[in-house]
């Protein structure tokens, strides 16, 4: 079994992504956000090599389905166990002491307001496209935000929405 094939089996079709694949031909014809290289020019760029070090694509349903996924230890929305609580826990937590901040696939850092999140970000870099997820495991929230720029373009502009969404879900 390939990394495409095993991820689409265990993680995506488990969780209902019924709109996620690692290429557009995985995505059989569904729509796709498409990069722009400036205001007039699609960008031709379609992933990176090698491919498991990117290139998931997912709609922005798919992917709240995978953040409600890891604030649910491990549980989809559906009740599909994809993880253990084991594995969340590893996750999230630091990995090495030398280097502040990095969990297994996540990285945690603190929003305006102080509040502790862990992130992922995913960038195809030619084709700029960006999503960047953040979740809060205490309070069991997440943000998604996808874009077409690059995610290094304007970081604090990502920390000030991801913040606002969170002071103001604290509202609700």
């Amino acid at each position: 079994t390939d990394f495409a094939a095993f991820v689409r089996s265990t993680i995506l079709n488990p969780l209902g992504m019924t709109r996620s694949g690692h290429s557009i031909t995985s995505l059989n014809g569904q729509t796709h956000a498409q990069g722009w290289l400036n205001l007039s020019t699609p960008s031709p760029f379609n992933g990176v090599n090698p491919y498991p070090a990117g290139n998931l694509r997912a709609s922005a349903n798919d992917l709240a389905k995978f953040m409600i996924m890891w604030t649910n230890g491990g549980v989809g929305a559906n009740g599909t166990r994809v993880l253990s609580q084991a594995s969340v826990d590893y996750a999230l937590t630091q990995q090495n002491s030398t280097i502040s901040g990095f969990g297994f696939f996540w990285q945690r850092r603190a929003t305006e307001s102080g509040r502790w999140l862990w992130g992922h970000d995913g960038l195809l870099q030619a084709s700029a496209t960006c999503t960047v997820l953040t979740i809060d495991p205490a309070t069991r929230e997440g943000v998604a935000i996808m874009v077409n720029g690059k995610c290094g373009d304007t970081p604090a502009l990502f920390t000030a929405i991801e913040d606002r969404v969170y002071r103001t879900m604290q509202t609700l």
